[in-house]
């Protein structure tokens, strides 16, 4: 199969501690599958659909196969455009993310960095942070942390996302 690798973490004489390992199996339900890891002098298995990634100024676009990602660096949030087989899928204009107090107020997200995080054949991963600003307020309400990870031939985009709270409680 083939595989992507990146290294995790090192011992003090320099070999590996930690290695991520991707690859893409297909596994039935219920279905027992083996994969041994081994070296080889041989060929590396080719990879059918090899994810291409284009940056420019106020956009990375990620290819995975017959599906594209338009990732913004300042918009709404940032998956801007989807385009499989062609077709755009999703409309920009009404997509993104906010956040919704409870008292109703709606807070935009604004993207504070986002680079390229991991790029590979088989799997991309780009990195995001930002937060959730109001206009009428001068300090966000919430920060937050995302990655989205990109499959070779998969239109599935895998989104972590953590949030903060970077106001203090404030107790009697």
């Amino acid at each position: 199969l083939p595989l992507q690798t990146e290294v995790l973490d090192r011992w003090a004489d320099g070999s590996c501690r930690w290695v991520l390992l991707d690859f893409q199996a297909t596994v039935s339900a219920l279905q027992k599958m083996q994969y041994w890891l081994g070296l080889s002098d041989g060929p590396v298995a080719p990879v059918a659909d090899k994810i291409l990634i284009t940056a420019s100024a106020d956009t990375i676009e990620v290819v995975t196969g017959s599906e594209a990602f338009g990732i913004s660096r300042d918009g709404p949030f940032p998956i801007k455009e989807v385009v499989v087989n062609g077709t755009q899928i999703i409309d920009s204009d009404s997509s993104g993310m906010v956040l919704v107090d409870a008292n109703g107020r709606t807070w935009e997200t604004k993207i504070g960095k986002i680079h390229m995080e991991a790029s590979g054949p088989l799997r991309a991963t780009i990195y995001i942070e930002g937060s959730f600003s109001h206009s009428a307020e001068k300090r966000p309400l919430a920060i937050f942390f995302s990655r989205l990870h990109f499959f070779s031939g998969q239109s599935l985009v895998k989104m972590d996302f953590t949030i903060r709270n970077p106001r203090a409680a404030k107790h009697r």
